[in-house]
């Protein structure tokens, strides 16, 4: 029963940390196909990854020019 419990752990730390260490790109692919699966499109890991741009958009093609501001820190 220590056995399955090791080999139960040593599972999950080697998905948890495939999927940390994957390319992003990887990941929202991964995401995508796995959104489809019952039960894990409820994951809230899952449907960050599989979202759109890291600022939670669909890429960087959709804000068009954004003016540059410059913030200049008090001395």
């Amino acid at each position: 029963m220590q056995t399955l419990i090791v080999w139960a752990i040593v599972v999950v730390c080697v998905v948890y940390a495939s999927w940390s260490l994957m390319p992003a790109a990887w990941r929202r692919a991964l995401a995508r196909r796995l959104l489809g699966w019952p039960g894990l499109g409820r994951w809230r890991a899952v449907q960050r990854a599989a979202g759109g741009g890291g600022a939670g958009c669909s890429g960087c093609g959709d804000c068009g020019e954004a003016p540059i501001q410059v913030v200049r820190r008090p001395r």
